[in-house]
This record gives C-alpha cells, structure tokens and sequence, in this order.
C-alpha cells in the first residue's frame, strides 16, 4: 500500500493526481493551463470544469481529454443472472434471502444459479437440480413482484464439454458455463476448450472468461479473437463478473467485444450475506473501457427470442459500439408482458464482494 500525504494540495487534487491514469493527469494539467488551479480545486469536478469539460467519473478516464457519453449507473441495472444459494457447497444464502436482496434493490428479475455437480468439491446433480427447480416453484407465488429464474453453473471440463445434455438444461431457464478446473493448459488447448463451450447449444452464457482471481490465479491463455468471433456467431453471452477478485471479462475484452457485437451479462455471482450493501461493481468496470456509454434506453426483447430458453440480444444499433445486452428468457418474458409494457436495459447487480 502507498500513502500518498496531500501536502500543499488539496485532498481532491492529490485524488485526483494519484487516481490516474497518468496520460489522463498530465493532459488535463496542461490543458487547465495553470497547475496552482488544479492543486487549490475543491472538488474532481472543479478540476475539470478549469478545462472546460463535464466530470468524468475515474473508471471511464482511459481517454485522454475525451468524456464519454452517458456511463451506465445503477438505475440502469435490471436484474442479476449469476447468484448462489445455499444449495451450493460455498453458498451462504437460503433462495429466498437472494430473492429478497434483488427485490430490495428494485430488480425485476433474479436467477438462481447453482453449481453443478461437476465442480471439484461438489455441486447439484439431476436428482438435486430437480428437486431445486420444484422448490423455486413454490417459492414463485410469495414474490409476485419479481421474476425468479432456474439455472445452473455448469462446469467446462477440460473438452469443452458440460455437466448436463438436453433433457436436463430443457428444463431450466438458463444455463451459465464457466472453467473451474485445468487452468494450466496452453493457449491452444485452452481457446479450443471455450470454443466447444460457447458453440454448445445448451450454454447460455459463459461466465469469468478468463477465470482469473486478482492477487491469487493469472487468466488463462486464449485466443481472445477467436473467442470473441465465436461468441458472436453462436449467440452465446460472455459474463462481466462483479466480484472484486474476479472482474472478468476484463474491461479490455468488454470494449473488443463491443466492437464486435458480443452479448454480455453484468452479473453479481453472489455468494456470500449481503447485509452489507455494496456497489455496482462490474458497470463501473465496464465504463473503464466506455463500453456500457449511451446505453440506457436500449429495446428490450428481440424476435430472436423464438429461439427459446437462450439468451435474447437487445436490438442491433447503428452505433458500432453499441453493447447489445440481454433482454429475457421464456419465463422472464412471460412475467413481464403482464406487469411491464417494456424491458429497459439489462445488468447484474453486484452485492456480494466476497469470491468462492
């Protein structure tokens, strides 16, 4: 850790300048002209009003004197698609606790998605993700107000392959994918590991691409290119995973994978209590790189939701950076024709910055 003392400055200019990234800094320093006046600032805002620009909030200042347009905020987040109840072995939530969070926070809809047999230290297997789906039915009508999913994370063996085929996954709403295993295989082996997942009719959404933990597991290998086409030809949504640890796909990717119309899913992954409230994590990830700018009145569910419990992209945009977001599922859709006339844009909700 560096302590960084203000000394003759004021706090929000020794934040400002030790905020980065430093390109950002100098140029906006040199543009105010006058480095007395960014030192003596009150406030960030203040700093950039002395250049003559609006406010950029520190996770969207990867340009040089450039402001993005509207960055997505979190009236914008309409649900979550990535939470683990205590059906998981490292869940520390009752399903009805997750639902009860999501409500609180005013999202239309939550998915239950619990690991799946597979995982290394345990998961669901048919006869408990059955019995699971029947428990959420019950739970359904106490929360009229909200719309409860039944999925699964699914393990990406080192093949590519998942747990479940298609009798099971034709009963759930939706399907996560994601490796938890084999990080040490090489590029090659890796890229062609997440090209058989993402072409996998029965995956959803692929979630922490590159499986990386901050400060503890590097990402594995890949194509990103190869990975990002794949997406885009198959439909298949990459996960923007809130947890602090995780921030995966990394913002990068996000931005790349805007370029190429990728779908993408801000979700929580949510483990642990949520006594706390915490931020919105994975959105201010994205704006680092602008990939969520402009974003806030996107259509909801497309025709391409004929294609049944996949994933429905937001309708394609002239703008070539324009981040085509999830729009619903069958039950999603269903629920929401009765209580909403339209779905605004859709993202997860990070309240859990704990990591499994």
């Amino acid at each position: 850790m560096n302590l960084y003392p203000p000394g003759p400055q004021t706090t929000a200019a020794a934040v400002f300048r030790t905020t980065g990234p430093v390109e950002h800094v100098d140029a906006l320093v040199r543009s105010v002209g006058d480095s007395a006046t960014v030192d003596l600032a009150r406030t960030e805002t203040d700093i950039y009003g002395a250049a003559g620009l609006s406010y950029v909030p520190p996770p969207a200042r990867s340009r040089v004197l450039e402001v993005p347009g509207e960055l997505v905020g979190t009236e914008h987040l309409r649900g979550d698609l990535h939470v683990h109840s205590d059906w998981s072995p490292d869940g520390r939530q009752t399903i009805e606790d997750l639902v009860r969070t999501a409500r609180a926070r005013g999202l239309d809809y939550v998915a239950i998605t619990d690991h799946a047999k597979g995982l290394r230290f345990g998961g669901l297997d048919e006869e408990r993700l059955e019995r699971q789906r029947e428990t959420i039915e019950r739970i359904r009508p106490r929360y009229p107000d909200i719309v409860i999913l039944h999925g699964s994370e699914l393990n990406i063996d080192r093949n590519g392959d998942v747990d479940f085929g298609d009798g099971v996954v034709a009963r759930l709403d939706l399907t996560i994918a994601a490796v938890h295993s084999h990080f040490a295989l090489d590029r090659v082996e890796q890229t062609r590991r997440l090209l058989t997942a993402i072409s996998n009719p029965n995956v959803n959404v692929v979630a922490h691409l590159t499986g990386r933990r901050i400060g503890i597991r590097p990402p594995i290998e890949l194509d990103m290119e190869l990975v990002l086409s794949a997406a885009v030809e198959h439909g298949t949504a990459l996960e923007v995973n809130g947890h602090l640890d995780r921030m995966d796909a990394p913002a990068q990717v996000v931005g790349r994978g805007c370029e190429l119309g990728v779908l993408f899913a801000a979700n929580s992954d949510a483990h642990r209590g949520s006594s706390s409230p915490t931020p919105p994590i994975q959105w201010e990830f994205c704006n680092a790189d602008w990939s969520l700018t402009g974003r806030s009145s996107i259509p909801g569910p497309s025709p391409n939701f004929a294609r049944g419990p996949r994933l429905v992209a937001g309708l394609d945009s002239t703008d070539r950076r324009q981040l085509r977001l999830i729009g619903g599922f069958r039950s999603f859709l269903a629920a929401q024709a009765t209580r909403r006339p339209a779905v605004t844009v859709t993202h997860g909700l990070s309240w859990d910055l704990s990591s499994a």
